[in-house]
């Protein structure tokens, strides 16, 4: 999911946690086991920054809402709005909501959150507990962006560690982007759009790698090439990104199939964003 997009194609238990009949949750302050978290029970990683959207308003210390109608700059054809009826707590969770409407220009609305220059991090396990939009045109994303100002895409890399496109409904995607690669894979999930799974990317200095539920699906290794221009070319994941939520309508991968106008309202509904470091 980023500016100018092209899509990767390549050869790519709910287990209810009760306590006081609520889901148990975690924050930064509790290292308790959450059995939905299969990194919650790691003894080698700590938790340094997550959202358990269990308040009442988005928490916009944390998190940015991006308001435009520029498509994203993949050609997509909903403005992200910053309204409650586009994004907002329900139920202990996130929910970003698109919808056919017509606003400023625009025949949909969604909306995108970020935390750019709240909270980017260098390394880490960064995971998000999500339950996916369905239907053709939908393009839901949890992924990364470089923290540097100004921003090069690709020089600077993206790190897309879900993205789904409506017209694939049984799939999810992982997918890097520099300045020599763009490089993923996929993996079957055929109920995405019905339950929730774990996306998440493990990522040192010497690999990323993608997961849904703890299952590997990719790595991308770094090559530590001695020469320097290089060496960022193939790995500038070297330095502090940023997290990204959103649902797209249409865009030139998401909507390569059209746009189903029967499916509307879509939403996505994320449980929680959390960021591990190694100890």
């Amino acid at each position: 999911m980023n500016q100018l997009k092209k899509p990767v194609i390549v050869a790519f238990t709910i287990i209810t946690c009760l306590f006081s009949f609520s889901s148990c949750k975690k924050d930064s302050n509790n290292n308790s086991v959450d059995t939905d978290d299969p990194a919650s029970a790691d003894p080698t990683l700590t938790l340094v920054w997550s959202d358990e959207f269990n308040g009442s308003t988005i928490d916009t210390t944390k998190w940015n809402f991006e308001v435009n109608g520029d498509g994203g700059g993949n050609g997509e054809a909903q403005y992200y709005t910053a309204r409650s009826t586009n994004a907002a707590i329900k139920d202990g969770k996130l929910v970003i909501t698109a919808r056919k409407e017509n606003y400023s220009g625009k025949s949909y609305t969604s909306a995108r959150l970020t935390t750019q220059n709240k909270a980017a991090y260098t390394y880490g396990r960064v995971e998000a507990r999500i339950q996916l939009p369905t239907g053709r045109g939908m393009w839901p994303a949890f992924w990364m962006l470089s923290a540097k100002t100004p921003l090069e895409w690709p020089h600077d890399g993206e790190i897309d560690i879900m993205e789904a496109v409506g017209y694939r409904p049984d799939t999810t995607f992982s997918n890097i982007h520099c300045t020599a690669v763009g490089y993923g894979d996929l993996l079957p999930v055929p109920d995405y759009g019905r339950t929730y799974h774990v996306y998440a990317t493990d990522w040192t200095a010497d690999s990323l790698k993608f997961y849904v539920d703890d299952r590997l699906i990719v790595s991308y290794a770094n090559a530590h090439l001695a020469d320097a221009t290089a060496a960022y070319n193939q790995w500038p994941f070297n330095h502090n990104f940023f997290m990204i939520l959103n649902v797209a309508v249409g865009g030139a991968w998401g909507g390569i199939n059209g746009i189903d106008d029967t499916i509307f309202p879509q939403a996505m509904s994320v449980d929680w964003v959390r960021v591990y470091q190694r100890k």
